[in-house]
């Protein structure tokens, strides 16, 4: 704990005023000024052929719940806030770190107008009791500066029309090249989503400081667990393209056509620094699986994982199709051919999205989407990825794969062409494919559904905390 010189109060860093600040006596401090060698007491204890580490409470001399990955953090008995000292110390301290702009409050608003358009996301997720679970965590990141120095070639290609031929000439364009990427940033922890942690990126460097754990005061903080080198490829990838890009631009090379990216574009050498970005964290919890929204700790860009809620989700879909057929019948304009082609459209468009579903989930459950977390370090796959941007590969999937979540889709399709290629004469045949293939669209939906919230939530643990409540200023 931070203790106030005036009262002996928990000093917490005030996001409003960018300062440390006494909840009991209002004394304002600078961040660099107030510097503490030690905060929880850290104890080694020996049992048997294992260390255990524990931190004690400088408080209340309760013992600290923590994980590996914890570098700040609430005591579950008197809620003080805590800093585990050792965990950034020496070779896992931080170089930089953005401190907090946007206090619960500012996220609370983003999050009620993100969750305007989630019509038909769980009642829990919008009740005050749940918002008011918001949590601030300083995430780690590596960020890395790329730099290429020397000569480069680029393969190209000229084509030259003549009155008697044709030509296409090809050549190397060669220069010298003196470049920086820097602020490539990318998330150090194998708890955060990649996909999240691209979703609420940027951050702006001109409210980058360097790091004091006197900004930790008042919030959990992790520390990294994903080595640098995994994302030096993505970083080398990301110059590559950027000086691809740059060749283009040249005005004395605007007359040719560039070849495919050469690996003479690619960085002569790649720094790396820890840092400490802010991120404000919202869990929902479904049983034994946890979705997340996060919120940029800076800007406010807003990302989440929102479940559908199945109930919310038909009453909604009544509510909206009654009328429309009511209007149609009334118009004269719902014919039995009408109506079935119209069900065999829509069986189509569910048989895509159930195969898009589950390309994204076999994705996800072999770690692709994920390039930091530790699953993916386990078994070592390499995602490739799209210079500047996030992609999650494309992976294959066997016919048996494809009708395993197509085959109700598939049924009513061919029940639908099945009867209009026999065109028979009564109404009745094709009223009733119709409905039979509605009810096994419905079926559809609800795997569709289900497989939604299969990609939109992940395994218990991740952000699960126990402890004290901050305030969240």
């Amino acid at each position: 704990m931070y203790e106030c010189p005036n009262c002996n109060a928990n000093l917490k860093f005030d996001i409003k005023t960018q300062m440390l600040l006494c909840d009991r006596c209002d004394t304002k401090m600078d961040p660099y000024a107030f510097q503490k060698e030690q905060d929880a007491e850290e104890q080694t204890i020996q049992e048997g052929d294992y260390e255990i580490t524990v931190f004690t409470c400088p408080q209340c001399g309760g013992q600290l719940v923590s994980d590996d990955t914890t570098a700040a953090t609430f005591c579950s008995f008197c809620g003080s806030s805590t800093i585990l000292q050792s965990r950034v110390s020496n070779l896992r301290r931080p170089r930089y770190i953005i401190p907090f702009q946007k206090t619960k409050e500012d996220c609370r608003d983003i999050y009620r107008k993100m969750m305007k358009h989630a019509w038909y996301a769980p009642g829990q997720m919008r009740e005050e009791a749940h918002i008011s679970r918001m949590r601030s965590i300083y995430m780690p990141y590596w960020v890395y500066t790329a730099a290429k120095y020397g000569r480069a070639r680029q393969s190209a290609s000229q084509y030259v029309r003549n009155v008697n031929y044709d030509v296409t000439m090809y050549s190397w364009l060669q220069g010298h090249v003196k470049a920086e990427c820097k602020w490539l940033a990318f998330d150090a922890s194998s708890s955060f989503s990649d996909r999240l942690s691209n979703a609420i990126a940027p951050f702006v460097w001109l409210d980058i400081k360097r790091f004091t754990p006197s900004y930790l005061s008042g919030f959990y903080a992790d520390v990294d667990d994903v080595p640098p080198e995994l994302y030096e490829s993505d970083v080398s990838d990301i110059m590559q393209y950027e000086l691809y890009k740059r060749f283009a631009k040249e005005p004395i090379f605007e007359k040719y056509t560039l070849g495919d990216m050469s690996d003479d574009l690619r960085p002569n050498e790649i720094y790396k620094e820890l840092a400490l970005f802010p991120v404000w964290f919202l869990t929902y919890r479904d049983k034994d699986r946890v979705s997340y929204v996060v919120i940029n700790g800076q800007t406010g860009k807003a990302a989440g994982d929102i479940p559908v809620d199945v109930n919310r989700y038909f009453m909604g879909s009544v509510l909206l199709a009654l009328p429309l057929f009511g209007l149609l019948s009334l118009a004269g304009n719902l014919q039995p051919a009408v109506m079935l082609v119209t069900a065999g459209v829509l069986a189509g468009i569910c048989a895509f999205f159930s195969v898009k579903q589950q390309k994204q989930l076999r994705a996800k459950e072999d770690y692709k989407d994920d390039k930091g977390s530790g699953r993916y370090l386990d078994i070592g796959v390499r995602r490739e990825r799209k210079p500047g941007k996030f992609a999650v590969p494309a992976v294959p999937l066997t016919v048996g794969d494809v009708l395993a979540v197509t085959w109700k889709s598939a049924i009513g399709i061919l029940a639908a062409i099945l009867i209009m290629v026999c065109q028979p004469a009564l109404a009745f045949y094709y009223y009733a494919a119709a409905a039979a293939i509605l009810m096994l669209m419905g079926w559809d939906v609800m795997e569709i559904i289900g497989r939604h919230n299969l990609l939109a939530s992940r395994p218990l643990p991740q952000f699960e905390r126990r402890g004290g409540e901050e305030d969240g200023r």
